[in-house]
């Protein structure tokens, strides 16, 4: 029988100090809405009565965005541009309205359009690199990273977002310089350690991926993913309890992420704790419907704990979700082979063979087939 491892505050702010979460980039940068100067234009002279009430316009859309009332917010600072047309904040609020809305294209038009009254807009540069990453132009998305640095070589965000684009294009190396640089402009931040820890991880480089993941762990224990990637280098050194210790406390920061409850049900498995290995399976099963390996693994979790029954119901229930699933057709025929049941048998196992033909466990399997195949059939 085989075994599937795991394998993988402080009170309202105002919108001039909002944090902008970029998730495709996995990063957040400080947009300072408020403080943008208001760029030229040519439209004719803004009366003051226009441009009170646009202020007062603004006031309330930033309260609409902080409340997450982003189509309320965008509209609100639609009535600002046509108040007061040379107001770029506005243009730029509008797009951050329309990335949080998933308007992607309509995005990629307001920060361009800001970008055309005010070209050194440095944020605007990097949330039209978010726009556009969203929509796949990669490399779009890293030409206007490399100009927000150069008109502002410390914003905070640009790096990182230069490191997963790096990544995305398998420079590893690229991606941890790009980490470093963002580093050093954010020494304290865990998410940067901890992206900067995967990667050592992935490069092999584990007493590095365990500075960074240790460090990043410290300053927020609820980074979740951190605690996969930290057990995973513990299981490459075949520490199974400090692994199992790990994946725990992951799952405890996020009991919905179906790698970490997947990893500790490995990491259960190998410490012999069968019967444990088989509940994480089976909370993994319930997480993801799609994973056939979850039910799978149980199965074989079961088997070793005793309970051929169970076993047999978590190999049926994994060949359901993926009919194509060989190692289940072959331990659940291995399985009715030593209960006696010699046509479910023949049936499983034949089964595992046209799905993998030319499996290392081939010329077993077509042995073991060979021998049911001569006993007589039961009366």
């Amino acid at each position: 029988m085989r075994v599937t491892a795991g394998g993988a505050g402080a009170g309202r702010r105002r919108l001039r100090s909002v944090v902008r979460r970029a998730a495709p980039l996995l990063l957040a940068v400080a947009v300072g809405l408020a403080a943008l100067p208001v760029a030229a234009s040519a439209a004719e002279p803004v009366s003051r009565r226009d441009r009170e009430r646009a202020e007062t316009a603004y006031k309330r859309a930033s309260d609409f965005f902080e409340d997450g009332k982003f189509i309320e917010a965008l509209r609100e600072f639609q009535n600002v541009a046509l108040l007061d047309p040379g107001r770029v904040e506005a243009y730029f609020a509008q797009g951050l309205c329309l990335l949080r809305l998933d308007e992607r294209d309509q995005a990629v038009e307001r920060f361009e359009r800001t970008l055309a009254l005010a070209p050194d807009h440095a944020p605007a540069h990097y949330n039209l690199a978010v726009a556009l990453e969203q929509r796949g132009d990669t490399t779009a998305a890293r030409r206007h990273l490399q100009r927000a640095l150069v008109c502002d070589p410390r914003l905070p965000g640009a790096h990182f977002a230069l490191a997963r684009l790096a990544e995305q294009g398998g420079d590893r190396a690229g991606a941890i310089a790009e980490l470093r640089r963002e580093l050093a402009l954010r020494p304290d931040d865990g998410r940067v350690h901890a992206q900067l820890g995967y990667l050592y991880a992935a490069a092999g480089q584990d007493d590095s991926a365990r500075v960074h993941l240790d460090y990043a762990l410290r300053r927020d224990p609820r980074l979740a993913r951190a605690y996969l990637d930290r057990g995973r280098v513990e299981e490459r050194a075949a520490r199974w309890a400090a692994a199992e210790s790990l994946y725990a406390l992951g799952c405890a920061a996020d009991s919905t992420d179906f790698d970490l409850c997947f990893a500790r049900a490995g990491a259960r498995f190998r410490l012999e704790r069968y019967a444990d290995a088989a509940d994480d399976y089976a909370r993994a099963a319930a997480l993801d419907a799609r994973s056939a390996a979850a039910p799978f693994s149980r199965g074989v979790a079961l088997e070793r704990a005793g309970d051929p029954n169970g076993a047999r119901d978590a190999y049926l229930e994994a060949v359901a979700r993926d009919s194509a699933y060989a190692d289940a057709w072959l331990n659940l025929g291995l399985l009715y082979g030593r209960a006696g049941a010699r046509e479910e048998a023949i049936r499983y196992l034949e089964r595992y063979l046209q799905l993998a033909p030319d499996s290392e466990r081939a010329a077993q399997v077509r042995a073991i087939l060979t021998d049911l195949k001569k006993r007589p059939r039961p009366r």
